[in-house]
């Protein structure tokens, strides 16, 4: 085969990257269009948009409306409102993000699709995600309705842009309905990591305990009677014990403790709801001595923890006791269960007179004495490896344009790569997946993947560098 020729078939073969440089050709934004060159003998997807900025100042999204041999028109119906200087940049966008991105998709964000057509009696969906997004049979999608679970999707089949699921309903009379959003479970990001979250469906009270259904996530490897962390709005309630499960729920027995941040504070924690996030410790994370074991008891033979055999802990194994974030120092293990450990505090052995200065040397005959030791107190966390470094908050968004375009300020003098997908949170607890198109070092122009906003972008938005192994739930 010619050399011409494969470079042609590659460049039919390729999947389209989900955002690409743009050469301008030709631009009208009083009438409302762009022309810009393609590679001839390409052809551009239909529902390819533009992306134009001046510097990095967003101007507007346009819409694929002509294609030549070597250009391309796009086009918009509203008005373009321009008052700034400086050159045009432009950008090839799909709507359709390419499966390289969730390569460093931010655990915390979704990837969400709609439902395209429901079938009869509602027992299967198309959903408009397929195989040029990542999508593959044995994946699920779930929906949740003010936070519950209230379906699952699975995928049966794929085709190049949508996939066909099997629905089980995690509630009964919730509707299911054509447009509909529905999220991939797990996410790009926590698939990648085996980090797994799901959700409270229903709270079982009884005189003697309380068991809360959570929505059982597929293909999440787990120890036997995994662990289970629930946070309300992003603050820890409370943690339970799975103690069975069946095709659609996990029942976990919940403990209570362990919410009160620690030390002497006395905040009343907020009782677990429907609706409450559910953080599941899996095999993965036990592998990476990466989830945090936290202090729900105090008996008279040490503290209590939430985590034992099962998590592969062992006994006189040591850890760093964490109150508010800061370390304040080490227990060890004295006893272990499947589920639960009894910790001590560690003896610190004394600093070394060599590193004292002369006033603080120990006088003739005197012996060194061991540091003393802080007691473990309910709320504080227990780590078994260094905990992640805390997310650098890089920008905050100012002005968003079109939706998911916007402009951003700098907040910390820190390197931003083009293109890596980076973290939003809104400051209604919100987010999405930002990608950088252009920054002058001070201001930041880009846009946020629709398929990952859960709610609409505002200003006042941050931009987060992300730990892409690390979910904020175990920093």
């Amino acid at each position: 085969m010619p050399l011409s020729s494969l470079i042609l078939l590659i460049l039919h073969s390729a999947q389209w990257p989900t955002v690409s440089p743009a050469e301008l050709k030709a631009v009208d934004l009083n009438a409302g269009w762009v022309k810009v060159a393609k590679t001839e003998g390409t052809t551009l997807p239909n529902d390819t948009e533009l992306v134009l900025a001046a510097e990095v100042v967003p101007i507007g999204r346009f819409r694929l409306t002509e294609q030549g041999a070597d250009h391309a028109t796009f086009a918009r119906a509203e008005p373009t409102l321009h008052a700034g200087a400086g050159r045009l940049r432009a950008w090839f966008v799909s709507p359709r993000p390419s499966p390289q991105l969730w390569e460093k998709w931010p655990p915390e964000a979704d990837f969400m699709a709609r439902i395209e057509r429901v079938g009869p009696g509602m027992r299967g969906v198309w959903i408009d995600a397929g195989a040029t997004s990542g999508i593959q049979p044995g994946m699920s999608w779930w929906q949740r309705i003010d936070g519950q679970p209230v379906a699952r999707f699975d995928v049966l089949s794929v085709e190049a842009d949508a996939c066909y699921c099997s629905v089980a309903r995690l509630a009964a009379d919730a509707p299911i309905r054509r447009h509909d959003r529905v999220a991939l479970w797990p996410s790009p990001g926590r698939r990648r990591n085996g980090t797994a979250a799901s959700a409270v469906s229903y709270i079982e009270r009884s005189e003697e305990r309380t068991i809360v259904w959570v929505a059982g996530p597929r293909g999440v490897e787990v120890p036997p009677e995994p662990h289970v962390d629930f946070f309300h709005n992003a603050h820890y309630v409370a943690h339970g014990v799975v103690e069975s499960a069946d095709n659609l729920f996990w029942y976990a027995r919940l403990i209570e403790g362990g919410a009160n941040g620690g030390g002497d504070r006395a905040e009343q924690p907020p009782s677990i709801a429907v609706g409450d996030s559910a953080i599941i410790r899996t095999r993965a994370d036990i592998a990476a001595r990466r989830f945090p074991a936290r202090v729900f008891e105090i008996s008279a033979d040490g503290a209590l923890i939430n985590a034992g055999e099962s998590d592969e802990l062992s006994v006189g194994q040591t850890g760093g006791l964490y109150r508010g974030g800061e370390k304040i120092g080490e227990v060890r293990i004295t006893r272990l269960q499947r589920s639960y450990a009894v910790i001590q505090p560690a003896e610190t052995p004394p600093e070394p007179t060599a590193t004292r200065p002369a006033s603080q040397q120990p006088s003739s005959g005197a012996t060194s004495a061991i540091q003393p030791a802080v007691l473990p107190a309910i709320g504080d966390v227990v780590r078994f490896s260094d905990p992640p470094a805390p997310a650098v908050h890089l920008a905050e968004i100012e002005n968003v344009v079109d939706g998911n375009l916007f402009s951003a300020r700098a907040l910390a003098h820190v390197q931003v790569t083009a293109l890596t997908p980076l973290l939003v949170r809104n400051f209604d607890g919100g987010g999405g997946v930002a990608l950088v198109l252009a920054s002058d070092g001070q201001r930041i122009c880009g846009l946020v993947l629709e398929c990952s906003l859960a709610a609409p972008l505002r200003p006042g938005a941050i931009i987060v560098e992300s730990n892409p192994a690390q979910p904020a739930e175990q920093r």
